[in-house]
């Protein structure tokens, strides 16, 4: 039987420059994470959380692929279409505030 792989359906408005610039060049590039370019934003695995891949990654991006895991997803579809996600944005939110 095979098996089912979840991926986390995310708005690109969850990412910001410099996340965008990292999915493109990752995606250019094909480079780790797995990450292609598609019409309206990105599709990347997610991975694993303490991996070394994890750790080259925007702390943005490694924030959204942490969360992505904890909900069981592998994969991360960015897209221009797809929903905002309140939980990670009260993270998001946390993280700029620790950054001031």
């Amino acid at each position: 039987m095979p098996s089912i792989i979840k991926a986390l359906d995310l708005s690109t408005e969850h990412l910001d420059m410099a996340d965008r610039l990292t999915l493109e060049r990752i995606a250019a590039t094909d480079g780790d994470p797995y990450t292609i370019a598609t019409p309206d934003g990105w599709f990347m695995f997610a991975p694993q959380p303490g991996s070394r891949v994890l750790q080259t990654l925007t702390r943005g991006l490694a924030h959204i692929a942490t969360h992505a895991r904890i909900h069981e997803c592998s994969y991360i579809m960015f897209s221009l279409s797809a929903p905002m996600d309140l939980q990670l944005m009260m993270l998001q939110a946390q993280l700029a505030a620790e950054e001031m």
